[in-house]
């Protein structure tokens, strides 16, 4: 796996999102204003997932909804450039809480 950086961790602690945070790619692209969100699971580890850039609008009928201003060719893709951003945050976390 690529050596993916965590930088500018902010602590946002607002319903599930955790924290939002910068994400620097081995190519040298960073992506901004990243989400990271934990959601309690009745049995087990909470639910943990990571959301790109988001634009927020509202519906026609005024209900608060976000579009996504990071795309992937194929959901496949997107997974797993999820996963890889995911294993980075608990490697980031682990570095804040050993």
């Amino acid at each position: 796996m690529s050596q993916i950086s965590i930088t500018d961790w902010k602590t946002v602690g607002r319903g599930c999102l955790v924290a939002s945070f910068t994400v620097e790619l081995p190519s040298g692209i960073q992506i901004r204003e990243m989400g990271f969100f934990t959601k309690p699971e009745a049995q087990g580890p909470p639910k943990k997932w990571v959301s790109g850039p988001a634009r927020s609008y509202k519906t026609k009928d005024g209900t608060p909804a976000f579009a996504q201003l990071l795309a992937f060719r194929t959901r496949e893709i997107g997974v797993k450039f999820s996963g890889e951003v995911l294993a980075a945050v608990d490697q980031f976390l682990l570095g804040i809480h050993p």
